[in-house]
C-alpha cells in the first residue's frame, strides 16, 4: 500500500511539473553528473549539523521535529549517492523522498522561502528523472 501511494505521489506531481518549461539537455546532463555529488555533500554536512544538534540540545528555536526531519532526509540524500552515480532509479526516488521530507520540514517551520526551494528541486528532480532507469 505505501509503495503504491509514493508511486501515486511521483506520477502526479510529475504531471505538475510535467507543464513547466524544459531545461535544454546541456543543462540536464550538468544536473545528472553532479546529482550525485550534490547529494553525498549535502547529506554528510545534514547528518553531521542536524546530529549535532539533536545530541547537544540546540534545539531552542527549530524544536526536534525539524531537525529530525533533516536527519531523515539527509540520511535519504546518502543512500540515494549510488543510486544516482549508476544512472539507476532507485537513487532518483531516494533523492526524491529526501526532497518531501525537506518540504515537510518547510512546512512545519511555515518557512515560505525554504518550501519554494523545495519547488525549484522538485522541477528540476523531473527535469532529469528520465536519465534514470
Amino acid at each position: 500500500m505505501a509503495a503504491k501511494s509514493a508511486q501515486d505521489l511521483i506520477k502526479m506531481m510529475e504531471k505538475w511539473f510535467s507543464n513547466l518549461p524544459a531545461l535544454p539537455k546541456s543543462i540536464t546532463d550538468i544536473l545528472v553528473m553532479i546529482a550525485p555529488w550534490i547529494a553525498i555533500i549535502v547529506g554528510v554536512v545534514g547528518v553531521l549539523g542536524n546530529g549535532r544538534d539533536l545530541i547537544s540540545g540546540g534545539l531552542a528555536t527549530t524544536g526536534v521535529i525539524s531537525p529530525v526531519l533533516m536527519l531523515i532526509g539527509c540520511v535519504l540524500l546518502l543512500a540515494s549517492f549510488m543510486g544516482l552515480k549508476d544512472h539507476k532509479m532507485k537513487g532518483w526516488v531516494y533523492f526524491f523522498y529526501a526532497e518531501v521530507v525537506f518540504a515537510l520540514s518547510s512546512i512545519v517551520l511555515l518557512n515560505v522561502p525554504g518550501f519554494i526551494g523545495n519547488l525549484i528541486v522538485f522541477y528540476l528532480l523531473f527535469q532529469i528523472k528520465s536519465y534514470y532507469k
